[in-house]
């Protein structure tokens, strides 16, 4: 975050999404099923290790917004669409092995979207106009 508050402009604001996790320490075996499924290799941080990050670089009016209810939402969707047209068009767009596995990755994300392991967050803080720090 110190690289990011050093390029930016006095004023200006940084916004992110990220996939993040929602406890420190080793992921639970739910969590470890999730991030293997969807393929990932590293490390995920909690959105508290991230707004301290962000405080710690000078950034202000620092907020994460959880968005686990929505995702789990969104998942249960994406559950259902291989059912009926949908899935038709869908399988016969991308090919059934891809439905079939994007279909697994988000049974897996449900219950870690539910437990609040899994933790996608929306990120926001401005770096003041006028800082004491070096930029």
């Amino acid at each position: 975050m110190a690289k990011v508050f050093r390029v930016l402009r006095p004023g200006g604001w940084f916004i992110a999404s990220d996939w993040l996790i929602g406890v420190e320490g080793k992921p639970g075996p739910a969590m470890a099923a999730c991030i293997a499924a969807k393929g990932l290799d590293f490390g995920m941080a909690t959105p508290a290790r991230h707004a301290d990050a962000m405080a710690q670089a000078g950034f202000v009016g620092v907020r994460a917004l959880s968005r686990n209810l929505w995702y789990r939402d969104q998942a249960r969707l994406e559950l259902a669409r291989p059912q009926g047209d949908a899935g038709a068009r869908a399988t016969a767009v991308a090919g059934a092995d891809f439905v079939a596995h994007d279909s697994a990755i988000w049974s897996r994300m449900i219950p870690v979207l539910g437990s609040g392991e899994h933790c996608p967050t929306h990120l926001c803080a401005q770096k003041p106009h006028h800082s004491s720090r070096r930029s």
